[in-house]
C-alpha cells in the first residue's frame, strides 16, 4: 500500500491529507490540525482537486458562503 501525507494551509487553517493507493483502491482522508477526521474520499483525488475542495470547506466553515433560495 502506498500512503503519502501532505499538509495544506488554507486561510490560516492547516489540514493533513493522507492519500492512499493499495493497487485497486485510491482515496484521501482529511484531518484538521487537532487530528479530527473531517471527511474521506474513496476515489482518486489529486492535489489540485483537494486544495479546491479545502478552500470551499474552509470558507463554508467560517459562514462566508451564502445560500440563495
Amino acid at each position: 500500500m502506498n500512503n503519502k501525507k501532505r499538509s495544506y494551509t488554507i486561510y490560516g487553517q492547516t489540514y493533513d491529507c493522507y492519500f492512499y493507493n493499495n493497487g485497486y483502491d485510491e482515496g484521501v482522508s482529511v484531518f484538521n490540525d487537532s487530528g479530527d477526521l473531517l471527511f474521506k474520499f474513496d476515489e482518486k483525488i489529486n492535489a489540485s482537486q483537494i486544495v479546491f475542495l479545502l478552500k470551499g470547506y474552509s470558507k463554508g466553515s467560517k459562514g462566508k458562503v451564502k445560500i440563495k433560495h
